[in-house]
């Protein structure tokens, strides 16, 4: 199954944000992550979801948890919840 919010990210990397639901409609992304980085759109993923560990904390004003999360415009793209102690 795709993570759409994966498929954001590799848009925005490429300059492409604007077209997010049009190329993640077409499947079009993969293609792009291939072109661009010459590796295989699921190693784009695991390398996110590495990076993912290295995002600071974000902490939701509607659920008031904290996340690791790519923000972007003010919104969080691609979190993971942390727990805090």
């Amino acid at each position: 199954m795709k993570n759409v919010g994966v498929d954001e990210i590799a848009c925005i990397i490429l300059g492409k944000e604007d077209e997010v639901d049009d190329l993640v409609e077409s499947d079009l992304v993969d293609i792009l992550i291939e072109e661009e980085f010459n590796i295989e759109p699921e190693q784009f993923e695991r390398i996110v979801f590495k990076l993912l560990k290295l995002t600071p904390l974000v902490k939701s004003a509607v659920l008031d948890k904290c996340y690791n999360a790519f923000v972007h415009n003010g919104n969080m793209i691609l979190k993971d919840e942390m727990l805090v102690e």
